[in-house]
């Protein structure tokens, strides 16, 4: 447990120089929470991330991960421990929590997109590699976004 008020996740989205990673897949943190923490901490300094798991794309069931019996249900795995109800992690993709992220946070696909992309080139000092440029080489992703869902249409190598 941690301290209501004077806890590490206050101090830290108090800190404009300090950037922060969010996982928007549903399980790890709440919508509302989401929402409220990255209009804190600001779009321009938020990175969406992922845990995803080895996991990822098998079918829902119980799988041996890490020395313990874990439940895959819709995208989220769970320690199976009777009378617990412990998150093991994900097994949603990072375009999954993109879609998250637009859908049910509140935040426009471009913002979610950002948050994904450009904002972890930014932190790591390589956004001059990114983008569309005359004579750049790839890779670049085309999406498309339709009915709340993003698909990887094509990867340009």
């Amino acid at each position: 447990m941690i301290h209501r008020q004077h806890n590490i996740i206050w101090s830290q989205l108090s800190l404009d120089q300090l950037w922060a990673s969010f996982i928007a897949d549903g399980y790890h943190i709440p919508p509302y929470t989401l929402r409220a923490v990255i209009k804190s901490k600001g779009i321009d300094r938020s990175i969406l991330i992922s845990d995803l798991s080895h996991l990822s794309g098998l079918p829902d069931g119980e799988y041996e991960s890490n020395e313990m019996t874990v439940i895959l249900k819709d995208g989220g795995l769970w320690v199976k421990e009777k009378g617990t109800n412990l998150l093991s992690g994900s097994a949603k993709t990072l375009e999954q929590d993109v879609e998250y992220l637009a859908v049910h946070a509140g935040f426009s696909i471009e913002n979610s997109l950002l948050m994904a992309s450009i904002n972890p080139a930014r932190y790591f000092g390589v956004e001059t590699e990114m983008g569309i440029y005359t004579g750049r080489k790839g890779p670049l992703a085309v999406f498309s976004w339709a009915r709340n869902r993003l698909t990887v249409k094509e990867i340009l190598l």
